[in-house]
């Protein structure tokens, strides 16, 4: 004897028989646990029905009408046994079908507004944070500036075993006629490595007060002038040098530099005709007696371009 779901032979004392199909099943194979199954009496064994014909004794019973119920159509009896379960079981199933699709659309629903709610609440926290990052980052830039304020930054100057910069400095002061700065008035003066390999290391020179850094800067502007713009040669500070050109600025924060170097870009692109820095402030003068313009930081530059962007692809020339 086999039981009728699973096929395996099964004992008698551990199987149920159906009352109506006389179908033989292992109790657990009908979902009995061993538990209430020994609980089980035995008129309650030999009226047990299994769930096939349950399911047809529930339908029969809703479909069954009263006895003699029938209705004509078109000379067939029909009788409603064999419509009514059928339309039943169709808009039972519509009906839950109807509410499981609406469940799952408030469910949907749902979660996108949680989802967006949550996005928009991250993209709030993250709007905060960079607010803080470029607040932090603009006061580390500031702390920066204020220890280079009264530095200058030299470049081209060859470099030499064993050689004096802070005489080498002197020596360009005398040149460019900023002679009379005493050997005090030059606190530090070395070379600083850079991200470049090729070319000498640029000297650093910080000056006693920003008042001599600028006094510096103007004699250099000078001499270039009387030298029909000409830079500044090697070959002036030491007759071993090659005659290669000498460079000196504001000692400038990586951040303002390269604001620097983007003004610059642009200044060509639209044709300013002047662009310089005093006290590590970006300035731009279309030409000679034009407007001067403060460029502080990159939102000043797009306004910059902004008002000359019209301008743009015209031949540029700047200088410093």
């Amino acid at each position: 004897m086999e039981c009728i779901i699973c096929s395996d032979g099964l004992n008698p004392e551990d199987s149920l028989r159906c009352s109506v199909c006389a179908s033989v099943h292992h109790y657990f194979c009908v979902g009995q646990g061993l538990k209430n199954f020994k609980k089980m009496s035995q008129e309650t064994k030999a009226n047990w029905k299994c769930a096939t014909c349950k399911e047809k004794m529930k339908v029969k019973n809703i479909a069954s009408p009263p006895l003699g119920s029938t209705f004509t159509a078109g000379n067939e009896n029909v009788h409603h046994s064999t419509i009514l379960p059928e339309a039943l079981t169709k808009d039972y199933l519509d009906t839950k079908f109807n509410q499981l699709e609406s469940k799952m659309f408030e469910m949907v629903e749902n979660l996108k507004k949680d989802f967006k709610t949550r996005m928009d609440a991250m993209e709030t926290k993250l709007a905060e944070k960079d607010t803080i990052i470029e607040d932090l980052e603009s006061r580390l830039d500031d702390l920066e500036n204020r220890s280079r304020i009264s530095n200058i930054e030299i470049r081209g100057v060859p470099e030499t075993k064993h050689e004096e910069v802070k005489a080498l400095v002197q020596r360009i002061g005398v040149v460019i006629g900023c002679g009379d700065i005493q050997e005090d008035d030059i606190q530090v003066a070395h070379r600083v490595v850079t991200k470049r390999a090729e070319g000498p290391k640029p000297i650093i020179v910080h000056l006693k007060s920003r008042w001599l850094k600028n006094k510096w800067l103007a004699a250099h502007k000078k001499y270039k002038a009387e030298n029909n713009f000409a830079p500044l040669k090697a070959s002036e500070i030491h007759q071993t040098f090659k005659d290669v050109p000498i460079s000196m600025f504001e000692h400038l924060t990586a951040k303002r530099k390269f604001l620097l170097s983007e003004t610059r870009a642009f200044a060509k692109q639209a044709n300013l005709k002047y662009v310089w820095t005093r006290d590590a402030v970006i300035f731009v003068r279309e030409a000679e007696h034009a407007k001067v313009r403060k460029v502080s930081n990159p939102k000043q530059l797009e306004e910059l371009k902004n008002v000359f962007k019209y301008k743009v692809g015209g031949a540029a020339s700047s200088n410093a």
